[in-house]
């Protein structure tokens, strides 16, 4: 994050990546994940084990958290062999049911980035891919809540769950209206 409209020094970024490659061999993630914050109290990550191999995620996120555009980023990766099209595919739908159903301070922003790699060094079959798709989505929900725990000036984090509802997009609308409330946040705040 930083200046809207202020160029990279693409000359320096390249410059530094024989730095951060030997930087990478370490074996925790914990230095990508410090090295990203910005305002955020503390790195987030998140890991889990399956089928031999991991996904891991580390996120960014403290303010201008509202669903569909965000200053976050997070970064998913796995060592289990899953075609690019087949993780491009679920991004959007791991995405809709984690990232775009957070909020913090209900103000966006013109940056957020989600990014999910996979190395393809743990051989898989396609019959794991629905076991390996619901621990990325597990992982992504704890990943969201960490970065609404994490916000600027959060004292207290709601849940809301919202039943019965004629679609999720109503769903998703009404529970927009209430988890931004003036009133609310005043309310829970005391």
């Amino acid at each position: 994050t930083g200046v809207i409209g202020w160029r990279l020094p693409f000359q320096a970024v390249i410059d530094a990546v024989p730095s951060v490659l030997k930087t990478m061999q370490s074996t925790s993630i914990l230095p990508a994940a410090a090295g990203i914050i910005t305002t955020d109290r503390y790195p987030k990550i998140r890991a889990s084990s399956i089928g031999g191999g991991k996904i891991v995620g580390i996120a960014k996120g403290a303010g201008m958290i509202e669903p569909n555009l965000a200053t976050m980023l997070v970064y998913l990766l796995t060592d289990l062999a899953v075609p690019r099209e087949v993780l491009r595919e679920w991004l959007p739908e791991v995405v809709s049911g984690s990232f775009n159903c957070i909020s913090v301070d209900s103000d966006q922003s013109t940056s957020d980035t989600v990014v999910l790699l996979s190395s393809g060094k743990v051989p898989v079959s396609e019959k794991d891919y629905p076991a390996i798709k619901q621990s990325l989505i597990a992982l992504t929900q704890k990943l969201a809540e960490d970065i609404v725990r994490n916000g600027e000036g959060t004292n207290h984090v709601i849940e809301l769950k919202i039943s019965h509802a004629p679609s999720l997009e109503v769903a998703r609308a009404l529970g927009r209206q209430v988890i931004n409330s003036p009133l609310l946040k005043c309310a829970i705040a005391g």
